[in-house]
């Protein structure tokens, strides 16, 4: 009952469990001590290394990341002297060559010079910024700094003072470097760095001179992502000291933009534009600031633009210019340049709803009719749309009556659309994007008017579609559109384009009219209260059904805008590559009568896109400019007939230079009929200025 025996047999195994077993192997014990000697060792013998090639006063990797290890730890100046000393001796290497002499440093190798350089750009600002503001943090020193670097400053004088001069020289190793670099990448991560430390630069005031108009040289002509970086740190330089940069930064960048304006053509549009949005935006930082800088180059286009109309006359220097040479300077593309910037301006401080510039808009609609006005011919009508567009604008963004439509309705009435010019009319339309001046006996001159002059009326008649005198503003313009289509206008294509474009403005006008007449009825709006008449077009703007006028003008103008995106693509291409000659895989005609085998399909079935890129120039215009008349139709199914009958005698033992001259005999009749549009690939419109 009391189970002895169980106990006893656990007993047992209990002794055995207690009794120690040796394991098989026996465990090799770890050399802890003799790694640690070895890592002693081998630091030692770096250190070693360092401090003999500090004495030599040699750079290497080994001093590199040793001064990285103090940098990013410790807020000693004396490792910030030895950077900035071995920077200065690299860049001096760099600039002089072989004839440097008198270097603190030596580097050598661009494997230690691209190690330094990259040094600095990480770590320097980093440290700088903790030994101003006292922290052993650098990211919260970095971000105390940036935000009020002036008040760190004058909170901590005397460490400033230690750091200034050494900043300074690093400044101007720095300027000198970022001159004489030419690779796109390497500049571009030196100004990431000048934008990280423009906290500094702005605490250094003729560094930041000297910077500035490298970074103005690297904005107006360098790459693009360059000139991206160069203008952030422009702005942020600003920023820090409005009273200090701003005025110096709007008179240089707009001297830079003027000069680089003087040559324009589809490549260069998209830098010019970059830099009208950039001096923009700096200019609408401090509007009054603006003004003040803005009103004199405002006066200098007057200027210009009255000796042009005053050239010949009076007496002194005015007598001796002629008119023609007065109007050079008026004429070309850096005053027009000018002014769509000072456009542009004053557009966008109306949108913002800033009053300081609105004194500024009369002077430049005068400067802008003044223009249009010097000399009004046919020659110089493609200016005459780029200063409209920019009245247009205007108009639209600052709600300023400016009487457009007479000067666009007096480039219409100048041309001549009778039945002589149709033959003219199927050509494709010059574009007028990037010259000032066309000879009227240009192919595709006539359709390039009407489409522009349809375009502005368009533009002009949108920006007022909600205006309560809309219908008096546009009602001589429809009476002399009327007219026109009457008396001067025998194009079939030109007169049902306008005469929609008149429905749709006396559809807008009876709207408003409507509008309007409720209004007063209601005795919501007063003729003499201007906020009556602003809520009143607000109403209008915002109402389930938008004035028709609107609505026309928005899908055109869409549907304008992508046509014009495809042709400049096509234009980019210079003339001297149109006049290269292309390949032409002329083929044969496929015989009328085919096999079974060959009707079932091809052997290699391919995509259309492979014959896609064997049609040459010639063809795409044999399919764009189809013969409307119908005699015409019937002449050249004659002459196909002809050629077909011609491929069909030919016996198939004939040699190949016969085919070939058949083959030449029928591209020069195909070229017999598209005269008109070869002449107009290769003409030279004369773009000087």
């Amino acid at each position: 009952m009391l189970n002895f025996e169980d106990s006893d047999d656990q007993g047992e195994s209990d002794e055995e469990e207690e009794v120690h077993k040796p394991p098989e192997e026996l465990e090799v014990a770890s050399d802890s001590e003799a790694e640690e000697e070895q890592v002693q060792e081998e630091s030692q013998e770096h250190k070693g290394i360092v401090e003999s090639t500090l004495k030599k006063r040699i750079v290497n990797l080994h001093v590199i990341a040793e001064w990285e290890s103090k940098l990013s730890r410790t807020k000693d100046l004396g490792v910030l002297i030895n950077v900035i000393e071995a920077f200065e001796s690299a860049v001096e290497t760099v600039l002089k060559g072989k004839d440097a002499t008198g270097q603190k440093w030596k580097v050598e190798g661009s494997t230690n010079f691209n190690a330094l350089v990259r040094l600095c750009i990480r770590h320097l600002k980093g440290f700088c910024a903790r030994f101003i503001c006292a922290s052993n943090n650098s990211a919260t020193a970095e971000n105390l700094f940036d935000t009020r670097p002036f008040e760190m400053k004058d909170k901590n004088k005397s460490r400033w003072q230690k750091l200034r001069p050494k900043i300074g020289s690093y400044m101007t190793a720095l300027i000198a470097f970022l001159k004489s670099m030419g690779n796109a990448d390497a500049i571009a991560s030196v100004l990431r760095h000048c934008q990280k430390m423009s906290g500094f630069w702005a605490l250094m005031g003729s560094k930041s001179f000297k910077l500035s108009r490298v970074l103005i040289n690297i904005w107006a002509q360098g790459e693009d992502s360059c000139r991206v970086l160069a203008f952030l740190t422009l702005i942020r330089m600003a920023n820090y000291s409005k009273e200090i940069y701003l005025e110096r930064f709007m008179k240089q960048m707009y001297i830079s933009y003027v000069a680089n304006s003087k040559f324009t053509s589809v490549n260069s549009w998209p830098s010019i534009n970059f830099m009208r949005n950039c001096l923009v935006e700096i200019y609408i930082l401090d509007t009054s600031t603006a003004y003040t800088i803005a009103f004199p180059f405002i006066r200098q286009l007057a200027i210009h633009l009255r000796n042009a109309v005053t050239a010949g006359t009076g007496s002194g220097a005015q007598a001796n210019q002629t008119k023609t040479e007065a109007s050079r300077i008026v004429y070309s593309w850096q005053f027009v340049h000018s002014v769509h910037l000072w456009v542009d301006l004053l557009a966008q401080a109306a949108a913002l709803g800033d009053g300081n510039l609105k004194l500024l808009i009369y002077p430049v609609v005068q400067v802008c009719l003044g223009t249009i006005k010097l000399v009004p011919s046919k020659k110089f009508v493609p200016l005459r749309f780029h200063i409209v567009r920019m009245l247009i604008k205007l108009q639209e963004k600052t709600r300023t009556f400016i009487p457009v439509l007479p000067t666009i309705m007096e480039a219409l009435q100048q041309t001549d659309f009778s039945s002589k010019s149709v033959s003219k009319f199927s050509v494709r339309p010059l574009d007028f994007t990037c010259c000032l001046k066309a000879d009227s006996s240009e192919s595709g001159f006539l359709k390039s008017i009407a489409e522009n002059t349809f375009e502005c009326i368009l533009s002009a008649c949108a920006a007022v579609a909600t205006e309560l005198a809309f219908p008096e503003v546009v009602c001589p313009t429809v009476m002399q559109l009327k007219s026109f289509l009457k008396k001067h206008c025998r194009n079939a294509e030109v007169s049902k384009k306008y005469k929609t474009l008149i429905d749709k403005i006396e559809e807008n006008s009876n709207f408003i009219k409507a509008f309007r007449d409720k209004a007063l009825e209601n005795g919501q709006i007063s003729l003499s209260d201007q906020k009556t008449q602003q809520i009143l077009r607000v109403q209008i703007e915002t109402a389930s059904s938008p004035p028709p006028l609107l609505k026309f003008a928005e899908g055109y103008l869409k549907l304008n805008r992508r046509a014009d995106e495809k042709l400049r693509k096509k234009s980019k291409e210079t003339k001297e590559e149109r006049l290269v000659p292309r390949m032409n895989a002329l083929q044969s005609k496929p015989k009328r009568t085919q096999n079974k085998e060959d009707s079932e399909g091809p052997l290699f079935a391919g995509s259309d896109d492979d014959d896609d890129d064997y049609e040459t120039k010639l063809e795409e215009n044999i399919m764009e400019v189809k013969p409307k008349n119908p005699k015409e139709m019937k002449k050249r199914k004659k002459i196909e007939s002809a050629d077909d009958d011609e491929e069909e005698e030919v016996p198939a033992k004939k040699s190949k230079k016969k085919l070939k001259s058949l083959k030449k005999k029928k591209a020069k009749k195909f070229t017999a009929d598209l005269d008109t549009n070869v002449e107009d690939e290769l003409v030279d419109l004369d773009l000087s200025d």
